[in-house]
């Protein structure tokens, strides 16, 4: 039967190193559980965006200044004027 492996990580840099070290001796956790705990907490900053644009879904589109409405049939207008050649 065949042994589990165990999983492995290589790290390089001595600051990960040396926090580890310290952790693991003040709690006596093992690296692996001090590894998985601080993966497991970390969460990544918000996105920060430009001024005026704002996230829908996947796309970023402009806010609107306040009371500004877009109506869809000048929309639909701009878009036929535009592919006829009809700009303004």
């Amino acid at each position: 039967m065949a042994s589990a492996r165990p999983a492995q990580t290589n790290i390089r840099s001595d600051i990960v190193k040396r926090r580890i070290r310290e952790v693991t001796e003040r709690t006596g956790m093992t690296a692996t559980q001090f590894l998985e705990e601080a993966v497991l907490r970390y969460d990544p900053p918000g996105e920060t965006l430009p001024p005026g644009l704002k996230r829908v879904g996947w796309m970023l589109v402009a806010a609107l200044p306040e009371g500004v409405v877009i109506d869809p049939d000048e929309i639909n207008a701009a878009i036929a004027a535009d592919r006829c050649g009809e700009r303004d």
